[in-house]
This record gives structure tokens, C-alpha cells and sequence, in this order.
């Protein structure tokens, strides 16, 4: 929302690329081309009153919406579909981390996103417990098998070895608790 300015709103650019173009999953596209087609019978309707502002959400005369009607429009729609309550920056957040749940490349959520840079994406990212779980699933198996074959390779360097043996509890295959 642009802020206000003597009174009245003042657009100004958006940052980052001058033109964002959004990809719209073919749900959300119906939803939007039948708002445009509503909104094309609310301009026929108020006639000379629309400000013509090319703004996709606005009110019934065409001008910006107040950012507290936005607001409760956004808290009623939290509390008709249960979710807990959330700031609308939030659900950037959330999709950022769906995209990344679902395997989406971190470059194409920066784009998503419309960020310029890939380092301002990922701190809206929130790394999730489910890929938690399975880099630790995957970790368990990947560390074990290289913990085995370097206490092999220790016991075997040590077998070839001449002179005294390490004591049990002592020396390389027990290293402060690493087991190594």
C-alpha cells in the first residue's frame, strides 16, 4: 500500500525489477480472471467516479484499499479457515517454505518472491522439520558407513603396525567420544 502523502496515497515503484511477472497456479487464475470480470461490472457502475489507479484489488470506485480494511479482510479469512492468526508478510514466508518442501529450486522462489537477490530469499525460508528429519535420516546411514570403514582402516593400519598395541579405552579408536 502506498503510504500516505499529504492526505491523500502516493504510488510509487516497486522494488527491485521495474516489471514483475507472476506465475498463477490454474486455480488462482480462474479465481482472478472471474475478480477482473466482477470488478469490470463495478466500473460500469460507478461510471464517471472510477479512479482508473490499474490496481488489480481496490475498492468499488476504483481507488486503493485502506490498509485496515485490508487487514480485517485478511484476519476474517484466517478465522473462517481455522488458521492460527498471522501477519500477511507471513504467508510469503510460508509459501517460500512450501515451494522448498516441494523441491523447488531456491533461484525459482527467489523469483516467485520478486527478490533481486538469492540471499534476501533464503532468510524467508524456515528450514522444515520434515526435510529436518530426512537430512538426519540420510545423515545417520552416510555417517555410520563412513565411521565403519575409517575403524576398519584404523584397525588395519594398527594390525600392520610393529610395537605396542593402543590400550582398550585409549588411542585413535577412542577419541574423546567420537568413536573414531
Amino acid at each position: 500500500m502506498p503510504p500516505k502523502s499529504g492526505g491523500g496515497l502516493e504510488f510509487r515503484q516497486r522494488k527491485g525489477k521495474s516489471k514483475l511477472t507472476l506465475q498463477c497456479p490454474p486455480a488462482l487464475l480462474a479465481l482472478l480472471r472471474e475478480h477482473r470480470r466482477l470488478q469490470a461490472a463495478e466500473r460500469l457502475k460507478a461510471g464517471d467516479r472510477w479512479e482508473d489507479n490499474d490496481l488489480v484489488f481496490a475498492t468499488r470506485l476504483g481507488g486503493p484499499i485502506e490498509r485496515t480494511e485490508d487487514w480485517k479482510v485478511w484476519k476474517s479469512v484466517l478465522r473462517q479457515a481455522k488458521i492460527r492468526d498471522a501477519r500477511v508478510h507471513d504467508a510469503r514466508h510460508t509459501a517460500a517454505t512450501l515451494l522448498i518442501e516441494q523441491g523447488v529450486h531456491i533461484c525459482v522462489v527467489q523469483e516467485v518472491l520478486g527478490h533481486t537477490k538469492v540471499t534476501t530469499t533464503e532468510r524467508y525460508t524456515h528450514v522444515a522439520s520434515l526435510q529436518m528429519k530426512d537430512a538426519s535420516d540420510r545423515l545417520g546411514p552416510a555417517q555410520t558407513a563412513t565411521q565403519t570403514a575409517t575403524q576398519t582402516a584404523t584397525l588395519t593400519r594398527f594390525r600392520q603396525q610393529k610395537g605396542p598395541r593402543p590400550v582398550k579405552g585409549r588411542g585413535p579408536l577412542n577419541c574423546g567420544g567420537s568413536g573414531i
